[in-house]
């Protein structure tokens, strides 16, 4: 993994953690890394749109934030739907783990995508 790539993760994470808050412009470096560095992997970019839509469906019943939807069709495009499919799941039983100990009722998400994402990519 690239060092560009590894330390936008780590600072996304701890804006989420901090304050919940994403701006825009770190994705928009997430996504031109993404092409710069692992342009190879990307299968179908144009999936990412479809699955965006979809995702703004549950943004919409406010499922989850604005950040954690674009994270996640950034894993899309940069793991593959199968691979994105196993972060999902790694990150929600982090995060389920994570409630359960912690008592709080609502918990910034994206951490635990990243620690998906980045289990997933040194598999």
């Amino acid at each position: 993994m690239e060092l560009s790539t590894f330390c936008l993760f780590i600072y996304i994470c701890l804006q989420d953690l901090d304050n919940q808050i994403i701006q825009d412009r770190f994705f928009i470096l997430l996504y031109i890394d993404l092409h710069l560095n692992y342009s190879y992997r990307i299968e179908y970019p144009w999936m990412s749109l479809i699955f965006f839509f979809i995702l703004a469906i549950c943004y919409a019943k406010s499922f989850l934030g604005g950040a954690d939807i674009k994270y996640i069709v950034y894993a899309y495009v940069f793991l593959g739907f199968t691979h994105m499919l196993y972060m999902l799941m790694i990150a929600n039983t982090c995060g389920l783990f994570y409630m359960y100990i912690s008592n709080k009722k609502r918990i910034p998400f994206l951490p635990f995508l990243v620690l998906g994402t980045l289990i997933l990519f040194y598999l």
